[in-house]
């Protein structure tokens, strides 16, 4: 089976925030199996970028995918969000 990424690609300004969220990525995927583990962060002076890649999660997209639940089902993925939470 082939493995998919996700590359996100950002201003070389925003490095040094992407790089504090790359690392708490780092820290909270040990406990959550819905976070995905970091792979690679780098800044490319050179040409003003930089990025960084995770493994490709398959799913839809929360902001899409709640608008299309009722109101029940919206409100139950909220407590099963706020319980894996809790977990961290």
């Amino acid at each position: 089976m082939d493995q998919k990424y996700l590359l996100r690609i950002f201003p070389v300004e925003e490095a040094a925030k992407r790089a504090d969220e790359f690392l708490f990525l780092s820290k909270i995927h040990e406990l959550s199996k819905y976070v995905p583990n970091e792979l690679e962060f780098r800044a490319i002076d050179d040409y003003q970028k930089a990025y960084m890649v995770l493994p490709f999660l398959p799913g839809v997209d929360a902001e899409e995918g709640l608008s299309r639940l009722t109101e029940e089902e919206q409100y139950a993925a909220g407590v099963s969000a706020g319980s894996e939470l809790s977990n961290l």
